[in-house]
């Protein structure tokens, strides 16, 4: 590969999110993208149960309740798509925004045992990432009711991701990195 291709890196809208089912590859249903107000209803509905109010995942996640963020368009799937919740209850279903679901194809998928991941500036923005651990926060996702295992492993921004499984027309090339993209609006 002399003078060829070295390295590719992906940057994403963190807030545009996925779920999809692990055995097939396939989404389960339209991807929820930043500005989409249908979550507005879980927002208001965790703001009023909540201590806190829309406060309350603050002190962990550094992020108010919104419909801006992943985990209340999760909560959003599992009230109105059934096969969500049926993939949930059964371990099928992977979660993330759209570099997790690239970075899971481009590494294998299906076929190839693809990694799940994303880094932190991309875990940040799902309101479900401890932001002194830099993991999962378990009781966030206990009192959203989400399984940490259909979550994406969180790794550093620098962190040299993996490379191009075989079956695409870059086999072989390093995934360097994948950074999420941030808005100054």
């Amino acid at each position: 590969m002399d003078g060829g291709l070295k390295a590719i890196g992906l940057t994403n809208q963190r807030e545009t999110t996925l779920v999809w089912n692990k055995s097939t590859g396939c989404p389960l249903y339209d991807a929820i993208v930043r500005m989409a107000a249908r979550t507005s209803s879980i927002c208001r509905k965790l703001g009023q149960e909540l201590p806190g109010g829309r406060t309350h995942f603050v002190d962990a996640c550094g992020l108010p309740i919104s419909t801006y963020f992943n985990a209340v368009k999760l909560l959003w799937w599992k009230e109105n798509v059934d096969a969500v919740e049926e993939a949930l209850q059964k371990g099928d279903a992977l979660f993330g925004t759209i570099d997790t679901w690239l970075l899971w194809n481009l590494t294998g998928g299906i076929d190839g045992g693809g990694l799940h991941v994303t880094n932190v500036s991309n875990a940040s923005r799902k309101m479900l990432m401890n932001l002194k651990t830099l993991d999962w926060d378990q009781p966030t996702l206990d009192t959203v009711g989400i399984p940490a295992k259909s979550l994406p492993k969180i790794i550093i921004n620098s962190e040299v991701i993996g490379e191009i499984a075989k079956g695409w027309q870059i086999p072989g090339v390093t995934i360097s990195r994948c950074l999420g993209l941030m808005s100054w609006n």
